[in-house]
């Protein structure tokens, strides 16, 4: 990290008188080099890179305008600031030279409590500007390793999760021989152990298939284009109300529904996996009640899904968007734990946000946002 006594400064003046003041105003803080004249500069600058440049406008040969506009067309030199010095106090002279790239001016005859005050503010911004670079280059060079790391985790994840499935199939089929040739209804303990074996098997094929699928559809391109949110609810509502037909179940619109702009078959699965959980958490109601709706918040939609269900403890809500996280025994209500952090991760892809609200015994209200833009 570079400290400002470690700084070099080049001056550049025609005259001796000024060159002289403003070394002895400076030379005490930093590093000092002089050139007389624009050419002179120019080769200084092919040797070493100095961390300021004082720069004299009206000199013989190349004038000061010049030399800026040479310094700030070279790659190595662009990022110099540069301070004019000069006796010139019309507003377009001053202008020509901000728009060369000067980052300001020092007005002959010199004040040296301005010459010192000056110097030390743009070298002041141009260290924190040069460790703020840095520490964005270390940020950059940490994020790419951590994404690296990730894409390595997953595809890692992908490649068990995917080669389990064959051995845990083979074991599936060869306890269904067992129980076939054993006589299925047969109630030794053998028999049951080897049922147990079975339906542990086919619940770990599902787990996997699960997760093999929220891999897929959270990897997925999202490709956006006007969709009806409204309707994709009617649909979804429909589905469920047919596959469920012994569960006694009332849908409510509490307000109407907006058009976005989103992936169609990714919102589905928003939907889908959100109506899903209300409609599994109210099974033991004697009347299930789901209410749909949507606020319009600060470029966002706010949809929510509202049930009379089991409710939740919000100590744990956080847990409930996480993969494999669970508030019930699979005894009490079936589920993987891959729903909601399927939702969550879709919404993320679409820049909206999820949470959950709930009170144990009272109902759950599950939320996501969606950007309200223009179509």
């Amino acid at each position: 990290m570079k400290k400002l006594s470690e700084c070099a400064i080049l001056i550049v003046d025609d005259t001796e008188e000024n060159l002289d003041i403003l070394v002895e105003a400076l030379s005490d803080d930093y590093g000092i080099s002089v050139a007389m004249d624009g050419e002179t500069a120019l080769e200084n600058l092919k040797l070493e890179i100095p961390d300021i440049i004082l720069l004299d406008i009206m000199m013989p040969g190349i004038d000061g305008y010049e030399v800026c506009r040479q310094i700030k067309a070279n790659k190595d030199t662009e990022d110099i600031p540069i301070i004019f010095l000069t006796a010139i106090t019309e507003i377009e002279s001053k202008a020509r030279g901000f728009e060369l790239g000067a980052v300001d001016y020092i007005t002959k005859p010199f004040e040296i409590l301005e010459i010192k005050a000056r110097v030390r503010t743009h070298l002041s911004l141009k260290v924190a500007k040069h460790e703020l670079s840095e520490k964005n280059k270390v940020l950059e060079e940490k994020t790419v390793a951590l994404q690296a790391a990730f894409n390595e985790l997953e595809a890692f994840s992908y490649t068990v999760s995917h080669d389990l499935k064959s051995p845990l199939r083979a074991i599936e089929a060869y306890t269904k021989i067992i129980l076939e040739e054993e006589n299925e209804k047969s109630y030794s303990d053998t028999n049951k152990m080897v049922h147990n074996v079975k339906n542990i098997c086919g619940n770990m094929i599902e787990m996997i298939e699960n997760l093999l699928k929220y891999s897929k559809t959270t990897n997925l391109e999202i490709c956006k284009e006007p969709v009806d949110m409204s309707e994709i609810f009617k649909v979804t509502l429909k589905q469920y109300k047919d596959i469920c037909k012994e569960q006694l179940i009332e849908f409510e619109f509490e307000t109407g529904i907006p058009v976005v702009l989103a992936d169609p078959i990714l919102i589905k699965q928003v939907i889908s996996n959100i109506i899903s959980n209300s409609v599994k958490f109210t099974k033991n109601e004697a009347k299930a009640l789901i209410v749909i709706g949507c606020k319009r918040g600060i470029d966002e939609y706010i949809f929510y899904v509202e049930d009379n269900g089991v409710g939740i403890d919000m100590e744990f809500s956080g847990k409930l968007f996480g993969i494999f996280q669970r508030l019930h025994s699979q005894e009490e209500f079936e589920g993987n734990g891959i729903g909601l952090a399927t939702v969550r991760k879709i919404v993320q892809k679409h820049g909206g946000r999820t949470w959950i609200e709930g009170k144990v015994d009272e109902g759950t209200t599950i939320y996501f946002t969606l950007p309200a833009k223009a179509h």
